[in-house]
């Protein structure tokens, strides 16, 4: 019952702070007003990070204890107002990587000096840690996961989406330890539920978005715990990355092209498979619905993995699917644009 109040509470706070914003002096601030890369035609407030914050640490100063994950949430904090920030003003592309380099370098220290003083460490978690190329290696991929959901933010519900099944996969695999993952699961259910209060407002045709004030704290979240579960031993290491492996995929993916074809990779862009499915003809609603089954696929098949050691053969299997995915969308994508090219010689 306590989980339910906890996932139900934020959704609706997130919900009214929503109702209550979309007509404020914050909301006009932040219009996300389309361009020629956008697949929005309106302009849209970009509030429902600030939203969905407030819901989260209204959840926190109810259910929170001493226990929780203090480092994550402050650093996420802090994105927050940098991000809000850039919300309004688009702050430099230096300073927004700084930010989040400063967060992911303070986050590692902090795990190891936890770590480190521990009473009875983890072996293998300290070692790992405690190297140069570990602490490395964790920082890049929280930079990476930090910048995720702000590249994947551009449909809608897509997202919103994410946090809401990312994050309650988290809330059901930390719930189901009670001695470690009980904090944990409070958190994470909390951004749950603030992201359903969220996606009543996002979904195909939506009236507000995240934001870079939510997309940049929730990606960067989404690895933070990921790793701060491990910590515990509330999951393996990989437990995260299955999770969020649709919006891994696709980003990943499309920065290598961009990189191999020489493109600014900082430069906005219609490049995504998720761009490139409804700039094909997919409808957003079809686009954003298909994420989902990954989604869900992805996030029971990483529970599973957890209850039953299984991690690496259903890893396979998604690295094989993911592949074959990959395969189909490139080869829809030539002949759409063959055909298209035929049509065209046609025409003159």
């Amino acid at each position: 019952m306590h989980d339910v109040i906890t996932f139900l509470v934020p959704a609706l706070v997130a919900a009214a702070a929503i109702a209550g914003l979309r007509r404020s002096a914050l909301a006009r601030a932040s219009l996300d007003r389309p361009n020629h890369r956008s697949l929005h035609v309106a302009p849209t407030p970009r509030i429902g990070g600030v939203a969905m914050a407030i819901a989260v640490t209204i959840a926190l100063c109810v259910w929170g204890n001493s226990q929780m994950p203090i480092a994550p949430i402050y650093l996420a904090a802090g994105l927050l107002a940098v991000s809000l920030l850039d919300d309004r003003s688009n702050l430099p592309v230096a300073w927004r990587l700084a930010a989040h380099a400063a967060s992911a370098i303070c986050l590692v220290l902090v795990w190891r000096a936890s770590t480190a003083n521990s009473a009875t460490p983890p072996v293998e978690t300290f070692s790992w840690l405690a190297t140069w190329w570990g602490a490395g290696l964790t920082i890049i991929a929280i930079c990476w996961s930090t910048n995720l959901f702000n590249f994947m933010d551009g449909a809608d519900g897509l997202a919103g989406g994410m946090t809401l099944i990312g994050f309650g996969a988290y809330a059901i695999a930390s719930s189901s330890s009670s001695t470690v993952g009980t904090d944990l699961a409070t958190l994470t259910t909390a951004i749950s539920g603030a992201a359903l209060g969220f996606l009543l407002f996002n979904l195909p045709p939506a009236k507000v978005f995240m934001g870079d004030a939510g997309a940049v704290p929730i990606g960067f979240l989404a690895a933070a715990l990921g790793v701060e579960g491990y910590l515990r031993g509330v999951w393996p290491l990989g437990f995260g990355v299955l999770v969020f492996s649709p919006f891994i995929v696709d980003a990943t993916v499309t920065l290598l092209r961009r990189l191999a074809r020489g493109e600014k990779i900082w430069m906005a862009h219609r490049e995504h498979y998720y761009q490139r499915l409804i700039l094909s003809g997919f409808s957003h609603r079809q686009t954003v619905f298909s994420y989902y089954v990954l989604m869900l696929g992805s996030a029971l098949s990483a529970l599973i993995a957890q209850k039953h050691s299984l991690l690496y053969p259903i890893a396979s299997f998604w690295v094989i699917t993911y592949l074959s995915l990959l395969m189909y969308l490139e080869w829809r994508f030539y002949q759409q644009k063959k055909h298209k090219t035929e049509k065209n010689s046609e025409a003159k």
